[in-house]
C-alpha cells in the first residue's frame, strides 16, 4: 500500500480519490441551504446504477434516519462543506454497505470493509456565485482490500466521475428552478 498518502478528520489515509464539481449562480449561502436537502433521485441514471446495486439513494434531509440508506451525514461546516460516509465492501455487486452510527464512522472495528466519505465542499467564488465540489475519498484498511479496491478502482473510477457530475447537475437546477 501507498503510505506517501493524505489522511483527514475521518479516514487515516486517502488511497483513493476523485473530484468533479460545478458552478453555481448564486450565493454560496444559498446553494448551503439547498444542500441541506440535496435529494440525489434527481440525479435518474445514478439514481437507476445505485438501485442496481440494492443501494438506496438519499431523498431530502433523510441520510441518518432512513436505515436502508446507508449514506450517513457525518458533519456539517456551515456555509462550507458536508460530509457523507459510506463503509461497506465497495468492490462487490451489492457493496456490502454496513449501518453504522455517525459518531462511530471514524473507529468503526471493521477490517474487512473499506470506508468512503463523499465531500461536499463550497467555494465562494463571488456575490451570486459559488463552486460545489464533490469529492469522493477511500481507505482500505488491509492490504487485501486495497488491492481489491485498486483492480475495482479502475472500473469504478470514471463511473464514479460520472454519477457525481450527473448528481451535481441535478443539484444545480434543483437550486436555481427553486430559488428563481
Amino acid at each position: 500500500m501507498d503510505n506517501n498518502v493524505q489522511s483527514t478528520r475521518y479516514l487515516p489515509k486517502i488511497h483513493f480519490q476523485s473530484t468533479t464539481s460545478v458552478v453555481i449562480h448564486r450565493s454560496h449561502r444559498e446553494v448551503f441551504a439547498h444542500l441541506q436537502c440535496i435529494d440525489f433521485t434527481k440525479a435518474k441514471m445514478s439514481t437507476l446504477l445505485f438501485r442496481l446495486r440494492g443501494i438506496n439513494v438519499p431523498r431530502g434531509d433523510g441520510f441518518n434516519e432512513n436505515p436502508f440508506c446507508h449514506f450517513y451525514k457525518l458533519s456539517v461546516e456551515p456555509y462550507q462543506a458536508m460530509h457523507l460516509g459510506l463503509i461497506g465492501k465497495f468492490w462487490t455487486f451489492n457493496g456490502d454497505l454496513q449501518q453504522f452510527d455517525p459518531s462511530d464512522f471514524k473507529n468503526y472495528p471493521g477490517n474487512n470493509h473499506a470506508k468512503a466519505i463523499w465531500e461536499f465542499r463550497l467555494l465562494n467564488l463571488g456575490f451570486t456565485k459559488t463552486r460545489l465540489q464533490l469529492s469522493t475519498q477511500i481507505f482500505a484498511p488491509t492490504d487485501s482490500i486495497y488491492k481489491r479496491l485498486m483492480r475495482y478502482w479502475v472500473f469504478a473510477k470514471p463511473m464514479s466521475y460520472l454519477v457525481k457530475l450527473e448528481i451535481l447537475h441535478a443539484f444545480k437546477r434543483q437550486v436555481l428552478r427553486n430559488s428563481a
